[in-house]
């Protein structure tokens, strides 16, 4: 096989077509009985959509993540369900609002942001206990303006971590700090 194509090429664009190849042949060939209660046209579509997303899954074609949103597409296309009715099966608003608040987060971490932030707090309202917890007080309250509390709770949150890592590194850490890291 010297087509110039990198070996396992050929494996992935197979996995890749598996899925929708096992859809066609369901939808082509599977007729389902009527029985009483079951649209058979929508029993047909349900097995093919499965057999797609299950050949997808097995052969890890995609990444899982990414299969696992594929009903969002087929099962409203289908009409197996209204978008809004099957993306409720994927969690409630409030994971939806966690999970981003934890992206921003690990954005924050991943750039340096969060040291940033932390250096930029010290800086404007000194290093002293009281008064770093007013600046973070005042950055939170200003965040808050613009995105919801939880985000700006977790992304705060490796800030104060990076505040607290700093001081630990100065030696000023004591076992008295640990009501102020509470409080951080």
């Amino acid at each position: 096989m010297d087509n110039g194509a990198a070996p396992g090429s050929l494996w992935r664009w197979t996995r890749l077509f598996l899925g929708p190849a096992l859809f066609v042949a369901v939808e082509l060939v599977f007729r389902p009985a009527p029985g009483e209660g079951i649209n058979p046209l929508l029993a047909r579509h349900a097995l093919a959509a499965t057999a797609w997303i299950a050949a997808w899954w097995f052969t890890e074609a995609l990444p899982v993540a990414a299969t696992s949103l594929l009903p969002l597409v087929l099962f409203p296309v289908l009409g197996l369900g209204k978008p809004d009715v099957v993306s409720l099966a994927y969690g409630n608003d409030v994971i939806f609002l966690f999970l981003g608040g934890f992206l921003l987060a690990v954005a924050m971490e991943n750039t340096g942001l969060h040291r940033r932030v932390a250096l930029r707090i010290v800086r404007l309202f000194g290093t002293g206990r009281r008064n770093l917890v007013l600046g973070f007080m005042v950055a939170t309250a200003a965040i808050s303006m613009f995105i919801s509390n939880t985000a700006t709770a977790v992304m705060l949150l490796p800030v104060a971590l990076a505040v607290l890592g700093a001081r630990e590194s100065a030696d000023e850490a004591k076992k008295s700090d640990q009501p102020f890291a509470v409080a951080l």
